[in-house]
């Protein structure tokens, strides 16, 4: 029998082969299905004949029910150090169904990893898995996992939420698997699984879905996650930069916000609501509209003061004389 002991002392056996149960990562704790059915040599739809005890050392032996990737062992007993840590995934472990997700490698199967290779086995789980197997191409697994974003039950949902961003041929993707991405956008938007929207935001920026603009405008304008409001800012550049100055010319919202994204858009079209922020916003607000004209435009630089002088803003004016003092004046091209 072979047997391991990684970190966490768990240890697991299977009949004359070992199966050993690794410890966990923090790659594993954001393993995909989509990942663990690439990697896995042997996927399994397996059912518990033994429960966890509370006891110094867990045990639980697994009935291989139906496989649904390659030829592999039939009764699986995991053992494993008894109480709650990190990285273990037997305690508290009842009966029931789990896909596994396992590989061999000297001699000993493993489960992929760790505790992420055991899921329960739900029905949209194991369809969505058998699913997964049987995709040949890039385009098929992106049919999946779009199909994914629907299902019914959260740990497929999620799952192709977080699988989308990174998979291959994404930017070429087919028009249903567009359509998939921004009903789930707007459903997560709303409320509805908002622990998806941030893949989801990244999925429509690699596919450049700007039918998605007003959804995730009217999400940055009103802000709801910090986090999120991070990833807007830094994908949503990635879209038509001039429908989205435009957009934001007319949109309500945080002005301070609208400005910040104007900042990073790199088009004349922001220009027109830039200068209006110059005349019409807070005065730190104003200063940064301010500051982008005149680092996009430096010969314009004085003519904006003046502009200033004429609209009685002294304040913001004095504000951007000091940042000229220590930057300099910035000359069309970038050249100070």
């Amino acid at each position: 029998m072979s047997t391991l002991v990684p970190h966490h002392h768990a240890f697991a056996s299977l009949a004359a082969i070992g199966l050993v149960l690794g410890g966990a990562t923090a790659q594993d704790a954001g393993t995909t299905l989509a990942a663990l059915v690439d990697r896995a040599a042997v996927v399994a739809v397996a059912s518990t004949e033994g429960v966890a005890l509370p006891t110094p050392q867990l045990a639980v032996r697994f009935q291989i029910q139906q496989t649904l990737r390659g030829a592999g062992p039939g009764n699986v007993v995991l053992r494993e150090e008894g109480g709650r840590c990190c990285g273990r995934a037997l305690h508290g472990l009842s009966g029931g169904q789990f896909v596994m997700f396992l590989e061999q490698r000297a001699g000993a199967w493993h489960l992929v990893a760790g505790p992420r290779s055991l899921v329960p086995a739900r029905t949209d789980v194991v369809a969505h898995v058998r699913a997964l197997v049987a995709t040949r191409s890039d385009a098929a697994r992106l049919r999946v996992v779009a199909e994914g974003l629907e299902a019914r039950d959260q740990r497929v949902r999620r799952d192709a939420a977080l699988t989308l961003p990174y998979a291959a041929g994404l930017e070429g993707a087919e028009p249903r698997v567009r359509g998939a991405v921004v009903a789930a956008l707007q459903r997560s938007l709303s409320g509805e699984g908002h622990d998806e929207s941030m893949h989801l935001v990244l999925s429509a920026a690699r596919l450049r879905l700007d039918e998605a603009l007003p959804a995730l405008l009217s999400a940055y304008l009103e802000p709801r996650d910090r986090t999120l409001d991070g990833v807007l800012l830094r994908e949503l550049p990635r879209f038509d930069q001039a429908r989205i100055a435009r957009a934001l010319a007319t949109l309500p919202g945080d002005p301070a916000r609208a400005v910040r994204l104007l900042a990073t858009l790199d088009t004349p079209a922001a220009d027109a609501p830039l200068r209006r922020a110059v005349r019409t916003a807070p005065t730190s607000t104003a200063a940064l509209a301010a500051a982008t004209l005149i680092r996009r435009h430096g010969a314009d630089a004085a003519g904006l003061t003046r502009q200033l002088d004429r609209d009685g803003r002294t304040a913001l004016r004095a504000m951007l004389a000091e940042r000229r003092r220590q930057f300099r004046a910035i000359a069309p091209g970038g050249q100070r």
